[in-house]
């Protein structure tokens, strides 16, 4: 398969021919927080399905103890009279990461105060004994929010950078710890391989890659879905040099490959009941990669974009991203005390993993000599 050679930062959008839609260009980004109370109101889209017969219904994980989701937990925000559904995973025994924007009160960068009154982070443990059965739940209330020190708010740059920033987008919330569930699973957080798909998690509003989003949100529902990571965004403080922090996909279905048919980067597309997009009430989830005999957390998700004037965020065509977590690894150690456990591949995966990303980094230079 052609890699991901190609960063957001430089793609310059192509021309209404070069999309084969007859519709103008205009990429736009959108965060992924939704609208929503605990008893599931209003529309925030999330983990999307492909062309039927697959459906949301399809994508459902039970809210079983041994699912290896059980640690992926929906989050309800409240401040200002609004209630606001994000999705997290836990990370250490008390901590959960989640998206910066989801506990961000102004969109540029004003973490949540949760001393005010009517101002709070509750976080849902879901389970059920079987799979359709009755589920119950646990709610945790946040004690501490720490918002990433370097998120200025979804889309504005560091000063004297260009373009639109959607960088450092993460949080952590500490919980107490007798609040938490003695079954819930702990993740570890590793590094992501651009030359694997990544599987999501996350609660909210699902629907087909034909419709997007049109089944109301839950607390109480999660859903799961896959995608290569095509294209990235390096270190915005450092005017888009250095470490990848920010990957996108793009969701293949209908015949439609956007980022192959609009940059030349050509990941494989996935199984109609795999291949997802993300979209609202997903802000925060967990991008998962096997590694080994677990899964570790490689990359938080975060936002949804569209490609062209019209199109609907969650069909066919569209896209979505969020952070990769490597470069973030030190701030996440330091924020919880130490508490993340970084996983290390076996060395024989290590190596494999070096070279391809040597490979990858020569091409993308070499991208850059010929723009």
């Amino acid at each position: 398969m052609k890699k991901n050679t190609v960063l957001l930062a430089q793609l310059a959008i192509a021309s209404a021919a070069a999309l084969s839609m007859g519709a103008q260009a205009q990429q736009s980004y959108h965060n992924l927080r939704g609208q929503a109370t605990l008893d599931g109101l209003s529309l925030a889209p999330n983990i999307i399905a492909g062309s039927p017969p697959d459906s949301p219904s399809g994508r459902i994980d039970p809210n079983l103890i041994t699912s290896p989701w059980a640690g992926v937990v929906s989050i309800n925000i409240r401040y200002g009279g609004g209630s606001f559904i994000c999705t997290g995973s836990m990370i250490s025994p008390v901590h959960v990461l989640t998206a910066g924007h989801c506990v961000d009160t102004t969109d540029l960068g004003d973490v949540i105060d949760i001393t005010q009154p009517g101002n709070d982070v509750r976080v849902v443990f879901n389970t059920q004994a079987v799979a359709g059965g009755t589920n119950t739940f646990t709610l945790a209330t946040a004690t501490a929010v720490n918002m990433h020190p370097a998120y200025q708010g979804f889309g504005p740059c560091p000063a004297g950078v260009t373009g639109f920033c959607l960088n450092d987008d993460l949080a952590v919330l500490t919980l107490p710890a007798a609040s938490v569930p003695s079954w819930v699973p702990i993740y570890q957080v590793g590094s992501l391989n651009q030359t694997s798909p990544q599987t999501m998690v996350g609660f909210g509003t699902s629907g087909t890659g034909i419709a997007g989003g049109n089944v109301s949100p839950s607390f109480f529902v999660k859903r799961t879905g896959a995608n290569y990571s095509d294209v990235f965004d390096r270190d915005d403080e450092q005017n888009f040099t250095g470490f990848n922090e920010v990957w996108q996909s793009d969701f293949d279905g209908g015949g439609q490959n956007t980022h192959c048919t609009l940059y030349g980067v050509c990941t494989p597309g996935l199984d109609n009941n795999v291949e997802t997009a993300l979209a609202g009430g997903d802000s925060g989830g967990p991008s998962f990669q096997r590694l080994g005999d677990r899964w570790v957390v490689v990359g938080n998700n975060t936002y949804g974009t569209t490609f062209f004037e019209g199109q609907v965020q969650g069909t066919f065509g569209s896209g979505s991203g969020g952070m990769v977590l490597t470069p973030y690894i030190p701030w996440l150690q330091s924020v919880t005390g130490g508490a993340v456990v970084v996983a290390v591949p076996e060395p024989e995966t290590y190596a494999l993993m070096a070279l391809g990303l040597l490979a990858i980094g020569a091409a993308a230079r070499r991208r850059q000599r010929a723009d």
